[in-house]
């Protein structure tokens, strides 16, 4: 067993959402988990990461989300999995909080 403290740190990303670190430097393939909130109509631009894999929990909310070539409509309760080198793009359709856990890669 290992406890791991919280590292929350919070701060406004771009002046334009609400974002916190609540863990980092996690030993093994866990790289940080973050908690944030979303704005509607805040969008989130297409991008990939060559380094990791991110898992997407919605906590509270709504989004059109666009993951590689498929586009459909996540809700509270779903989880995405953004694998490693995937595009990906989100439209808040109305305010979310989002949980976000970014792994080494899958």
């Amino acid at each position: 067993m290992k406890f791991i403290p919280s590292s929350k740190k919070e701060w406004v990303f771009k002046d334009k959402y609400k974002k916190s670190i609540l863990l980092e430097n996690v030993p093994g393939e866990i790289l940080a988990v973050q908690e944030s909130v979303h704005p509607e109509g805040k969008e989130i631009t297409p991008h990939k990461h060559e380094d990791m894999s991110e898992l997407f929990y919605i906590i509270e909310g709504k989004a059109l989300a666009k993951i590689a070539d498929k586009e459909f409509e996540v809700n509270t309760g779903d989880l995405i999995l953004i694998e490693k080198e995937e595009k990906h793009y989100l439209k808040f359709l109305k305010e979310s909080k989002i949980l976000v856990i970014k792994l080494k890669q899958i």
